[in-house]
């Protein structure tokens, strides 16, 4: 098991629309559907949150990049698209050590 780095996770999660990103992909609700037939293993594709978070291309991918640094969401490369998903393991140690140590 690697440590967490909690440094970075609380650096992602300092930025609102990074934790309402990390809420929508939990719940995959409001996503315009995808076109992809695995999005629903690989997740939820950078264009498609673009469009819900009402940010550019480039500000999105530096959000998701974030995110992905932390750990916290896992990217999957479907041709030319990137779909991403929530690390559900580490969310639930990093609430773990938020509880115990904090």
């Amino acid at each position: 098991m690697v440590d967490l780095d909690t440094s970075l996770i609380f650096k992602a999660l300092a930025h609102p629309v990074r934790r309402q990103i990390l809420t929508w992909l939990r719940s995959r609700e409001g996503f315009e559907p995808q076109e992809h037939p695995d999005s629903a293993v690989y997740g939820i594709c950078l264009s498609s949150i673009q469009h819900r978070a009402g940010t550019s291309q480039s500000m999105t991918s530096q959000h998701m990049a974030a995110l992905e640094r932390a750990d916290l969401v896992r990217s999957h490369r479907l041709g030319q698209w990137t779909h991403y998903r929530r690390n559900e393991e580490v969310l639930q140690r990093f609430a773990a050590h938020v509880a115990k140590d904090l």
